[in-house]
């Protein structure tokens, strides 16, 4: 990591110094010298411009990488034009890789913006304006988005156990959370908190949800352990007697 911090302040100084399209460039290098995640740090960069009185509401931003924390820290920003990108993930067998695709030019990128995403959201969460007895506040069902993205596990925390995200936990809290929402007095984030006892409402909802997954991956283990009971004496019975007759009714 020192050496690449080495390499990139060469890069940057040599772009300054011969590139005319960086001579008005304001560079931000932070390294491995400076603690804590790179996503963190540019997030943390990103709230003290917001903290200045020349900051400009409509600037964009662009952030590069995979990790899916980085939808979450964009919606955290509440920034009207911030896009992610990312380059294309191709699931499945991998093919060899040839002269062609081994080339760094051939690798497709794609813009995702959180513009979009916030307004796909509005659409979603858009009956709440109706049903709240307070004030309907789309940054703040935002916030109780990314904070509901936390009970599906990321990086730091596991998944709550009967909540998995392919399996359609988020249109489950989505559902839950605004029928809950309205018998509440408020949101579950209060002012960068926790509150507790909103959230706790919410977690009783989902908690009865998990009892019924849970009573059927429990007939699931089950059935399971009693094939393997079966395929056991199937097994101990080729071994005793050299072998094993099946029928089938």
């Amino acid at each position: 990591m020192a050496k690449l911090s080495e390499q990139l302040k060469y890069f940057c100084n040599k772009k300054v110094t011969e590139d005319a399209q960086w001579k008005n460039v304001e560079i931000v290098l932070s390294g491995h010298d400076v603690p804590g995640e790179g996503e963190h740090k540019i997030m943390e960069y990103l709230r003290l411009a917001k903290s200045r009185p020349d900051y400009n509401p409509n600037v964009r931003h662009c952030l590069y990488g995979l990790d899916a924390d980085l939808i979450m820290l964009g919606l955290l920003s509440h920034e009207p034009h911030f896009a992610l990108l990312r380059e294309e993930v191709v699931f499945g067998r991998k093919k060899k890789k040839t002269s062609a695709t081994s080339n760094p030019d051939s690798q497709n990128f794609y813009l995702m913006h959180l513009s979009l995403l916030r307004e796909y959201l509005a659409l979603e969460f858009a009956e709440l304006k109706e049903t709240l007895t307070f004030e309907y506040d789309l940054e703040r069902i935002l916030d109780d988005f990314i904070l509901m993205g936390f009970f599906v596990g990321n990086d730091f925390l596991p998944h709550l156990p009967g909540l998995h995200i392919n399996e359609g936990a988020l249109a489950l809290m989505f559902e839950k959370y605004k029928k809950i929402l309205p018998t509440l007095d408020g949101y579950l984030n209060h002012n960068g908190d926790l509150h507790l006892e909103r959230c706790e409402k919410l977690l009783k909802s989902l908690g009865d949800f998990e009892k019924d997954i849970f009573e059927i991956e429990r007939g699931d283990v089950k059935w399971l352990q009693e094939k393997m009971s079966q395929n056991s004496s199937v097994i101990e019975g080729v071994k005793k007697n050299g072998s094993c007759k099946l029928f089938s009714s």
